[in-house]
């Protein structure tokens, strides 16, 4: 699911795992980047790395980091996402997004 952001501004999160969904609030100021999945301040390709050990099933994200790595904004996290990232850090793209 997309994030939804709300009237007081925070971005709510919806998961789902299996039967169970649950929901992250994030505040926008709390997140720096969006591609920033690692957390560091930039975008390269470290953080497409992030995603694609995710969708290895070798390490796990945290909230803010789920929410970083959906960059195409599509409610999922798959390889797209990390091809847009190594696109921008090549600079063959210009945003993310």
């Amino acid at each position: 699911m997309q994030p939804v952001v709300t009237n007081d501004g925070l971005v709510k999160w919806y998961t789902t795992n299996g039967n169970e969904v649950s929901m992250c609030v994030i505040n926008p100021y709390d997140l720096k980047l969006i591609g920033d999945v690692d957390g560091d301040g930039k975008i390269n390709i470290r953080d497409a790395t992030k995603i694609q050990l995710y969708l290895s099933e070798i390490i796990e994200l945290d909230d803010r980091q789920e929410v970083s790595a959906d960059v195409n904004n599509d409610g999922e996290i798959n390889i797209a996402d990390a091809t847009d990232i190594q696109k921008y850090s090549a600079q063959m793209i210009s945003t993310l997004g």
